[in-house]
């Protein structure tokens, strides 16, 4: 419980660093109707901007091991040897910090969101389950090459995906806003 309350404060503390210097930025460039941050000046004390713009998503699979057995008429033929079942995550985000543009004249705020990308794909390696056509393929390096085997898949998959892509830039768009509204409450928030 103590550790919990200590990374609250902690990240309390930081929220505050933050709020000064963007505070102080936008009071010391008062002159100007127009003020454009570069995350690097007022963001970048806040290193958990990063993990807030990166999401994990959960993700379930069944992967097929086969094997291409060539035909003496010149024809292939694919040989089902195993099945694995598995659970994994995969990281979809940004390492870049957003960039933003204020305009006190028109209490508007324009976000630059970098794109999110595939950041990592990780597979939970004691959920992996085997079902096996034969058991003549469970050897000692099936746990290795079936770990691969739903790394691979995993990735095929999910490259593949663009509602999960397109779910992931709404996220990032909707909690760079949140946090950006908590600093300007009274400006509208656009992102590009």
């Amino acid at each position: 419980m103590s550790k919990n309350m200590g990374l609250l404060y902690g990240g309390l503390a930081l929220l505050i660093v933050v709020l000064f210097f963007v505070i102080y930025g936008a009071v010391k460039n008062k002159q100007s109707n127009k003020i454009v941050y570069s995350s690097e000046a007022s963001i970048n004390q806040i290193k958990d901007i990063d993990e807030l713009l990166m999401m994990h998503y959960p993700y379930n699979g069944i992967a097929k091991r086969v094997q291409t057995i060539e035909k003496r008429n010149g024809k292939s033929e694919e040989k089902l040897l195993y099945k694995v079942t598995y659970k994994g995550w995969v990281t979809i985000g940004t390492k870049e910090k957003p960039s933003f543009e204020v305009n006190n004249e028109t209490k508007t705020i324009l976000l630059h969101i970098p794109e999110p990308k595939i950041l990592d794909y990780k597979v939970d390696f004691d959920s992996i389950d085997y079902i096996f056509e034969k058991g003549k393929y469970e050897t000692e390096t099936i746990s290795a090459d079936s770990y691969k085997l739903c790394i691979e898949h995993m990735k095929e998959r999910i490259d593949c995906d663009t509602t999960l892509k397109m779910r992931a830039r709404r996220n990032t768009e909707n909690t760079a806003k949140s946090f950006y509204s908590s600093i300007y409450p009274n400006y509208k928030i656009i992102c590009d």
